[in-house]
């Protein structure tokens, strides 16, 4: 109930108290890190957003010290999931710079939970490294594969040497480089807590990272330690 009254919870969390002490120990100790969450989440739903949020603090160097840094938790701000079906139109949507993400169901599945967070991980790490709002995917990897569905022949003029090695480096997501991201970051904790990819995520798909990204990867969290 003190947590709904400050806000970090809304209603409808009932189910929370058939958790143990162990679990409530976890939920509180992201409650009290800036997380709020919203909506009609389900008991399963919450149970995997404590196992992403954790997942994610393994992956990170120095744990929870970059992990906030890259989550832009400042001072008093705050990170927001809210469950909201039907707001977009879409299953997810994720607001990088208001460090917010709405999900359409409230088990949306420990993937989704880190894909989108990797669009909020993508704005910040953005902001930190290379001194831009527009994301670190759209600048952070010229070279080094995450942009070349992106590049035109203008482009490959200059890029000539990173061009003729290109299958290496084949588009990690076919949408842009901000999806590009979240899904290399999906796929960077997973194996960074020694988890196997989904089956959707294994070297037979589209979303297996590639060598490179993944170092260029390592190395912008290195940089924010």
């Amino acid at each position: 109930a003190y947590y709904e009254a400050m806000g970090t919870l809304g209603g409808g969390f009932e189910f929370l108290a058939q958790w143990n002490f162990l679990e409530l120990s976890d939920l509180l100790k992201w409650l009290g890190r800036g997380f709020n969450f919203t909506g009609a989440w389900t008991s399963q739903g919450m149970a995997d957003v404590r196992t992403a949020l954790g997942w994610i603090e393994n992956a990170m160097p120095d744990g929870w010290d970059t992990m906030k840094k890259v989550f832009g938790l400042f001072g008093s701000s705050t990170v927001t999931f809210a469950i909201c079906p039907g707001c977009h139109g879409g299953p997810h949507v994720a607001f990088g710079w208001e460090r917010r993400i709405d999900f359409d169901q409230g088990n949306p599945g420990i993937m989704s939970i880190l894909h989108e967070t990797g669009h909020i991980v993508d704005r910040w790490l953005g902001l930190l490294t290379e001194t831009t709002t527009g994301g670190w995917s759209q600048y952070g990897l010229i070279g080094v594969g995450w942009n070349w569905h992106k590049l035109g022949p203008f482009h490959l003029k200059f890029l000539q040497p990173y061009y003729d090695d290109r299958k290496q480096d084949a588009p990690h997501s076919q949408w842009s480089p901000s999806e590009d991201f979240a899904d290399t970051f999906a796929a960077f904790v997973v194996s960074q807590n020694d988890k196997s990819l989904f089956q959707s995520w294994t070297k037979q798909d589209w979303r297996e990272p590639s060598d490179r990204r993944w170092e260029a990867l390592i190395t912008a969290f290195e940089s924010v330690r």
